[in-house]
């Protein structure tokens, strides 16, 4: 009985852990009116590519619901945007649709007041806002049929291919010129196959949540859901941040969520999944992370051609300091589960996620309960060693 309250008051902190790391409700409406508005630029009466942009939507952290705030104050929220055009690779250049997106984002921003120029970057074009976000906008163009058929031959596959896309990278050699060589990316079809990872209780929340607002199923805000997979998914990247800070080699995030997604059964509370993710992807390690022709391969789950430890190979430190984090991360939360709830568990709290996080946490805690400890946060160091 004893533990069972313990892991019911470690599942309440943990809950209001994650709504302080959380993007807030203002921030993401704010985000989401800004891709509405570069969307409606793109396809007002005199743009130059009016007719031709299918539609714009977000990828990764944004689409996924697994946003967390920046450790610093100073950084920016990273949201990233895939315009896609109504084209074909036989019709356009990487060059010209990339160019093309540049001359709308351009005049986008001159009409907007955007201060700083936008950024030509290797893939995209970045906005930066005065506000604490910037948004890089991604060319695309639909690839679904050749894709489906290129994983066909492949004997790999094809759900979720009929959502892929061809997206632009100015480092390839056919930059230039017309041809079906195009990187290919699945935003949408990752994003499918995450749902589909927590299904059981992403639909149950789903219709909980559309009763209580009295609206339809598919009217329900995504940003509204949030599952303890989700939920886990933020706690595991803050980790990783607080532990490696500004370090390149760090876990990368595509990585985590992949195998927490991976890992995840569907259960119904934030402790019970992170048990479940630390103890498969630490018992199972092998399983999750095979070594297979020299390589150690996570494979993306849309695209099974694609190795998101691909890296690995060329940076052994990038390997090592996952190995780091992940014994690290199953360290901390075994400990986190084992103090009883007292001041003690807050210090904890701040070495593993942060102290400002913790503090306002516990500060949102104590305005409804009185039985929790006072916090004083100071400058914690960490326990591990980098």
């Amino acid at each position: 009985m004893k533990e069972l309250k313990k892991k019911e008051q470690l599942n309440q902190i943990l809950g209001k852990l994650v709504e302080s790391l959380d993007i807030s409700e203002a921030d993401f409406i704010k985000a989401e009116k800004r891709y509405d508005s570069i969307s409606d630029w793109m396809n007002r009466d005199d743009s130059s590519v009016k007719g031709r942009l299918g539609h714009i939507y977000p990828q990764g952290s944004f689409m996924l619901g697994t946003v967390i705030k920046p450790t610093s104050d100073n950084d920016d929220y990273d949201i990233d945007l895939v315009c896609e055009f109504d084209d074909s690779k036989d019709r356009i250049t990487q060059k010209e649709l990339k160019e093309n997106v540049g001359t709308e984002v351009k005049s986008y921003a001159e009409a907007n007041g955007i201060k700083k120029e936008p950024k030509d970057k290797r893939r995209s074009w970045r906005l930066d806002y005065v506000e604490n976000f910037h948004i890089d906008l991604l060319p695309a163009l639909p690839n679904g049929e050749w894709f489906k058929i290129y994983l066909a031959e492949k004997q790999i596959s094809t759900e979720w291919a009929e959502l892929a896309i061809a997206i632009t990278d100015n480092k390839k050699d056919n930059y230039c010129e017309i041809s079906c060589d195009w990187l290919p990316s699945n935003p949408r079809g990752y994003a499918e196959w995450f749902i589909d990872r927590m299904k059981k209780v992403y639909s149950e929340q789903q219709e909980r949540i559309a009763k209580a607002m009295d609206i339809k199923i598919e009217e329900v805000p995504k940003y509204k859901i949030k599952t303890p997979l989700q939920k886990a998914i933020q706690l595991l990247k803050r980790h990783r941040d607080i532990m490696f800070e500004d370090d390149e080699d760090k876990p990368i995030s595509i990585i985590i969520t992949t195998l927490a997604a991976r890992a995840y059964e569907n259960q119904d509370n934030i402790c019970d999944a992170l048990i479940n993710i630390i103890d498969e992807l630490t018992l199972r390690r092998e399983e999750y992370i095979p070594f297979i022709e020299g390589e150690y391969r996570i494979n993306n789950p849309v695209n099974k051609t694609e190795n998101f430890a691909d890296k690995w190979k060329e940076s052994l430190q990038k390997k090592e300091n996952f190995d780091k984090w992940l014994k690290q991360v199953g360290n901390d939360f075994t400990e986190l589960r084992n103090m009883d709830i007292t001041q003690e568990i807050s210090k904890k709290l701040e070495n593993t996620f942060g102290s400002n996080i913790v503090k306002k946490t516990y500060e949102h805690i104590q305005e409804k309960e009185t039985n929790y400890p006072k916090v004083e946060i100071n400058n914690p160091t960490r326990p591990w060693s980098r």
